[in-house]
């Protein structure tokens, strides 16, 4: 059975991707796995005065923004999962928090078909230690990029 390979990295989740990988599948004897990747590397929020104390009642530790990403992609799944449910197609969701090269590899190894946004920069909270246009060039999938608008 064809399986179709969709990729969100970090806390992006283009509509274009999920749309484009529900159709690829509809209607056919094919499975969608979407794949959510993460990174724990966080930007800081930068230097704060000690004379602004609002600045700093309001600022988030290192954690907070962490949890707070790990809730977007959270909410992201959960999107994914219920337009699945209601376009009625076969579905796997997999999340992988700071993936190892070959643990992605394995999933493009499986795919027949990989669709992911093209971008410049990883997104933020997005897997960086991972160069992934390159590892799905290797993998020899079929890859659809969807362009960044």
């Amino acid at each position: 059975m064809p399986t179709t390979l969709a990729i969100f990295n970090g806390t992006c989740f283009p509509p274009d991707v999920i749309n484009t990988a529900i159709k690829s599948v509809q209607g056919a004897d094919s499975t969608l796995i979407m794949l959510f990747l993460s990174d724990v590397n966080v930007e800081g929020v930068g230097y704060v005065f000690p004379s602004d104390m609002n600045a700093v009642e309001n600022q988030s530790e290192r954690s907070d923004v962490v949890n707070d990403n790990d809730q977007i992609i959270a909410d992201n799944m959960k999107l994914a999962e219920d337009m699945c449910l209601t376009e009625k197609v076969r579905f796997e969701i997999r999340r992988l928090k700071k993936p190892a090269k070959a643990a992605i590899y394995a999933l493009l190894k499986e795919a027949d078909f990989v669709i992911m946004e093209q971008f410049e920069q990883p997104p933020r909270y997005g897997v960086s230690n991972v160069n992934l246009h390159k590892l799905i060039d290797q993998s020899g999938a079929k890859i659809t990029w969807i362009k960044k608008e």
